[in-house]
């Protein structure tokens, strides 16, 4: 996607950092569940 140019470099960072706050997230409800 970013060779294309249809995002940014700082777009594509921030992706990826939603990304892992939401799979952060995640995790943190399966281990509460599982205790």
């Amino acid at each position: 996607m970013e060779a294309n140019g249809f995002i940014t470099k700082e777009h594509y960072v921030n992706l990826m950092d939603l990304h892992f706050q939401r799979a952060a997230t995640t995790d943190r409800s399966v281990s509460a569940v599982g205790q």
